[in-house]
């Protein structure tokens, strides 16, 4: 006799009816160095909420997470961050995904800019 549990996990998911949200992982190496201490400063100057840079983030210990909107590449952050976070939080909204986590231990990505660091 199959359980309800069974009958939840073996069903085909309707999408209306759960909310997902999908992460982009990225190596912090796409990123520079000068990008970590700006994310980390408005994370910490903001709350990672918004502020100047109209950033939604998340700092955790080896990295940083961030929130996308057709709306998170504004001119002023294309100005004062590196092409490879840029080409990250693009590719992110290529794939339609809700956000980019850069972290220590993921993979490269061949098509993004490595920092070496």
């Amino acid at each position: 006799m199959t359980t309800d549990y069974e009958k939840l996990v073996n069903q085909k998911p309707k999408h209306e009816k759960y909310e997902i949200e999908t992460t982009l992982v990225l190596s912090t190496a796409h990123i520079t160095e000068e990008d970590d201490t700006k994310l980390k400063n408005h994370h910490n100057e903001n709350g990672g909420m918004f502020g100047e840079l109209g950033l939604c983030l998340t700092e955790h210990e080896y990295g940083h997470l961030i929130y996308l909107t057709q709306d998170t590449i504004t001119k002023k952050l294309r100005n004062e961050f590196s092409d490879g976070f840029i080409k990250s939080l693009e590719l992110g909204l290529k794939l339609k995904v809700n956000y980019v986590k850069f972290d220590l231990d993921a993979n490269l990505i061949d098509e993004l800019p490595d920092y070496g660091w």
